[in-house]
């Protein structure tokens, strides 16, 4: 997971447009996990983003849970997102939905 996490870091960086600004170890589904927080301008809007995500290695599945708002409202849905990735779970793998 930690390749995974440093390719995903270098592709953020590798668009100039996007800094990071924290990549934290955290739980996600009762599993091991990362969250990258970063930002920048999309052509539109100034935006902070912040994804959580996890591999499933016996799945081959990274699974991503992403927050994005404009940057001067970030604060103010973060406690839900956190909340709702806090409370992520995962059921029956993406195998049970390929059936």
């Amino acid at each position: 997971m930690a390749e995974y996490k440093d390719g995903a870091i270098k592709e953020i960086e590798a668009y100039s447009l996007y800094q990071v600004e924290k990549i934290s170890e955290i739980t996600l589904g009762q599993g091991p996990a990362y969250q990258i927080v970063y930002s920048g301008y999309d052509g539109e809007n100034e935006l902070k983003i912040m994804q959580a995500f996890a591999l499933k290695e016996y799945e081959g599945v990274v699974y991503i849970i992403s927050y994005v708002a404009e940057s001067g409202q970030y604060n103010q849905f973060l406690a839900e997102a956190e909340a709702m990735i806090k409370s992520f779970e995962f059921s029956g793998g993406l195998r049970s939905f390929i059936r």
